[in-house]
């Protein structure tokens, strides 16, 4: 423990710190006399899902609501939306209103109706970033004494009535331009448009900082950190569940901020965003382009190098340091959920989907019906959820080359995998090859139901002889998992090997495919080949 944080807890008490983010909120309780590996530490629901959680329970009882309290950031606007579309009454006073949106219209627009009192038959749902009462309950009941003082970080867009991406970067360009060091960047008194980091400061009584600010100070806090900034320049990059946040960082100031939805950029372009960001090369203008909130950079420091030491932190982490390789499900289904909900915490829906399904392939598998049923799930999440096993079925195919040459069952499993990915209906596809058995193309004859299939052998001679093909190997799927030949398979097979003999057209082989399985009709002996 450093000396100045010892000295200074004997001096102030026990120090409650409070970092409140879209998922979770996480607390420490700073005791003096104590080592920090002895410190209280709780991870609890962030006070945003907490609502979201009653306000989901308030649907499923069919009864209205009415918001109060002040601005905690939108990570509840969701479940507002999923409660009024199911035809039930959402009340709010404009305070609380304010944590929808800064302005009041595009509030009442939501469906959301202004009311200063509770009407009658409507549950309060209690907005606030920070609760004494509830600290000091937790603290009581665990054993432990109440703070002496209260620190908290949350994150604040400012005030935009009109809808802002910029706000977050004028702060932070305010912030650098009165100081470089980012112990100066906690607030004492919030500007009049951290409208949420005031009402915070209101709760706590104590200094706040945005969660940026938090996580950067607490990467500087270790000393290898610290040091290795005092002899290059360094990157922080803080990836928090809904932002991400890199800062660069020579002799302890910071020299440049960025700032991105977390998700909204693949691993390549926030790497691409990273290198040009550390020269201090990547306009504001172009991040905003991209979706982002943009860039702030203090003067130009060519001591510090290329910024090329960097440090990762934040709940997802993983996606900078591997990619989606780290992930596990849920966070996968969170970076899909994403992109058809762009706001708010999705990691709720993420984790409801899982239940329901039992896997990630379970969601994506699933019918647009049946994934319609789990709340908060709409038309978009829906479209997006039935593309991804699509997209990925064509970008397979599109790999297959050209230039494929049939050797074995081996290589045709190969060829065909790709066009029945992710398929739960029976479907047939024919390959068709020159007399080198060199691939001229491959064509769907038929998609059916999930048990049953018709394979026209009209269609199957009209696309043979429009490719030249001297030879063709037909395959369909059992999407019951089962690869065994039934013997009407083995009949067609036989049929078709006839009908296409005096064309001048082989049955090279028909195979049949399942997820994790293939049977060669022609290994397994039921069809005679040359």
């Amino acid at each position: 423990m450093d000396d100045g944080v010892r000295t200074f807890l004997q001096k102030t008490g026990p120090v409650l710190c409070v970092d409140i983010g879209s998922g979770t909120q996480d607390v420490l309780l700073a005791r003096p006399g104590l080592e920090v590996h002895n410190w209280p530490r709780f991870v609890l629901p962030s006070p945003a899902r907490l609502a979201a959680q009653r306000i989901r329970e308030l649907t499923l009882l069919k009864q209205p609501v009415w918001l109060y309290g002040e601005n905690i950031g939108g990570g509840f606007g969701l479940a507002v939306r999923d409660h009024i579309k199911a035809g039930f009454a959402v009340y709010s006073t404009a305070s609380a209103a304010s944590a929808l949106h800064d302005n009041p219209e595009v509030v009442r627009s939501m469906g959301v109706q202004v009311a200063e009192q509770c009407p009658a038959g409507a549950v309060p749902v209690p907005l606030s970033d920070y609760s004494p009462e509830f600290f000091a309950g937790l603290l009581r009941q665990a054993g432990l004494p109440l703070p002496h003082l209260v620190l908290a970080g949350c994150q604040d867009h400012g005030f935009h009535p009109n809808g802002n991406r910029m706000g977050r970067m004028q702060a932070w360009t305010a912030l650098l331009q009165a100081s470089a060091l980012p112990a100066n960047w906690i607030y004492e008194q919030p500007p009049a448009e951290c409208t949420r980091l005031l009402a915070l400061q209101k709760k706590t009584g104590g200094p706040v900082a945005d969660t940026g600010t938090c996580a950067l100070l607490g990467a500087l806090c270790v000393p290898e950190v610290m040091k290795r900034s005092w002899r290059e320049g360094i990157t922080i990059i803080n990836v928090g569940n809904s932002h991400t946040v890199a800062a660069l960082v020579y002799q302890g100031q910071v020299r440049g901020i960025y700032e991105h939805h977390t998700g909204m950029r693949t691993l390549q372009e926030y790497l691409a965003d990273l290198e040009q960001f550390r020269r201090s090369w990547l306009p504001c203008e172009e991040v905003l382009a991209h979706g982002g909130h943009g860039t702030a950079f203090g003067p130009y420091c060519e001591e510090a190098g290329g910024y090329e030491p960097t440090y990762i932190l934040g709940p997802k982490r993983e996606f900078l340091q591997g990619g989606l390789r780290h992930f596990s499900e849920p966070r996968v289904l969170e970076l899909l959920l994403f992109y058809s909900r762009l706001q708010g915490d999705v990691n709720p829906l993420a984790h409801r989907l899982l239940e329901a399904f039992g896997s990630l392939s379970g969601v994506l598998d699933a019918s647009p019906a049946d994934l319609a049923k789990v709340p908060g799930v709409g038309e978009n999440t829906v479209v997006l959820l039935k593309l991804i096993p699509a997209v990925a079925a064509r970008y397979l195919a599109s790999r297959t080359s050209a230039d494929v040459i049939i050797s074995d069952s081996a290589s045709l499993r190969t060829l065909f995998l790709p066009y029945f990915f992710g398929a739960r209906n029976e479907m047939s596809f024919l390959a068709c090859f020159d007399g080198k058995l060199k691939l001229l193309g491959v064509r769907l004859l038929s998609e059916g139901s999930p048990s049953a299939n018709e394979i026209s052998l009209r269609k199957i001679a009209t696309e043979a002889l429009a490719l030249g093909a001297t030879a063709v190997v037909l395959a369909h799927n059992h999407p019951s998992g089962i690869a065994t030949p039934s013997q009407e398979d083995i009949f067609i097979t036989h049929y078709i090997r006839d009908a296409l003999q005096p064309l001048g057209i082989t049955l090279y082989d028909h195979v049949i495919m399942t997820d994790d399985d293939m049977v060669s009709l022609k290994d397994s002996r039921h069809l005679n080949s040359f």
